[in-house]
């Protein structure tokens, strides 16, 4: 069993110990993916050094935190990473680590919360890309022709790259 004191030495355990939570509650090997890039890149931002400081945290900070997000990720991430910080923090809780979860009541932001600057890419960023999509020959008959229509769904229809690789030939019209 995992002492407070032990958990502060070495947050690798504490990470490992919280997916082992995760998957005690039936969640997805992506789900326990996705929070732990979140509980990680928290540790990132923040400097923890004593179990103390979880109790230290209120919503304020938690405010504070979401608004240093903003410039790097959407909105809609952020509060997502706020519902994984939450679940993280419930671990917290459950384990004797915390008092409480500060993320419990942690408001949904929408995009006038927060200032969030959009990365668009400008024409000729957009031109520069297909330009190099033209060198990318993978045979005379191609002439980068399946790169270029990569490049112009990702870019025009918004998708993702994972959408994308999914698409199939009989979902094309």
């Amino acid at each position: 069993k995992l002492k407070v004191v032990d958990i502060m030495m070495n947050k690798d355990m504490l990470i490992n110990d919280y997916m082992v939570y995760l998957a005690t509650l039936g969640k997805s090997k992506e789900t326990q993916r996705s929070y732990k890039t979140c509980v990680k890149r928290f540790f990132n931002d923040i400097d923890i050094e004593d179990a103390k400081e979880f109790n230290e945290m209120n919503t304020e900070f938690f405010l504070d935190y979401a608004n240093s997000l903003r410039e790097e990720i959407t909105v809609a991430t952020i509060n997502k990473h706020m519902k994984q910080l939450s679940s993280f923090y419930q671990y917290l809780v459950v384990k004797g680590i915390a008092n409480s979860n500060p993320c419990y009541k942690f408001p949904k932001l929408n995009n006038n919360d927060i200032e969030f600057k959009e990365k668009v890419m400008s024409k000729d960023e957009v031109k520069s890309i297909l330009k190099v999509a033209d060198t990318f020959k993978v045979s005379d008959f191609r002439n980068g022709l399946r790169d270029k229509t990569i490049i112009y769904l990702l870019l025009n229809c918004g998708l993702r790259i994972g959408e994308l690789s999914r698409i199939e030939i009989q979902d094309i019209d």
